[in-house]
């Protein structure tokens, strides 16, 4: 493939075989013939930047694939690890009947949400793990844990009597402590 009219000028000139003055002349003789119309347009060296540029696009474009595919993958790993985490029923398969004990005894929280999530674990717990949580030394003292959580809401309920949302609030919460108490076996007393 012959070089083009414009690199072989270009070409002398870096060599010092023309002045820049005649550099330019005969530079903007070629493009006036160009644009004009009287000189073709060498289309030969156009596909060879053409295939370079097809290279480049080739290139850029399989590395913005991989980053791409490299993101996706991350962000499907943080997905999944992240659900894991908010998915109970994942981390119940894992649990021990202790761990489970130890974890709502120590966390000390006595909540609507705190019971029914730990009745939930507790009760998908096999009953191997239940045993050895009843006989875990924390198990006691969730037992006397419970029985004064009960004896005071019991006082709350009577106390909220008057109004009748806040009475109901108590009766939920008094229901959720004596599901647990019965769940456990426990003979709550009066």
């Amino acid at each position: 493939m012959k070089p083009s009219r414009i690199r072989e000028l270009g070409r002398r000139y870096a060599a010092g075989e023309i002045s820049l003055d005649e550099y330019r002349a005969q530079r903007r003789k070629l493009i006036d013939g160009v644009t004009a119309g009287l000189l073709k347009l060498e289309y030969g060296e156009i596909s060879v930047v053409h295939g370079k540029q097809s290279w480049r696009l080739l290139v850029y474009g399989s590395a913005l694939l991989v980053i791409a595919i490299g993101i996706g993958i991350i962000v499907h790993m943080e997905y999944s690890h992240q659900a894991s985490r908010s998915n109970p029923q994942s981390k119940i398969a894992f649990d021990t009947g202790p761990a489970v004990l130890q974890s709502f005894v120590e966390t000390n929280d006595w909540s609507d949400a705190s019971l029914v999530q730990f009745i939930q674990r507790w009760k998908a717990l096999p009953a191997r793990e239940q045993n050895a949580a009843v006989g875990d030394y924390l198990f006691p003292r969730l037992l006397a844990q419970l029985h004064e959580q009960i004896v005071s809401q019991r006082v709350v309920v009577d106390l909220a009597a008057g109004d009748k949302n806040a009475a109901d609030q108590a009766a939920v919460h008094l229901a959720h402590l004596q599901q647990l108490a019965t769940m456990l076996d426990v003979k709550p007393e009066n």
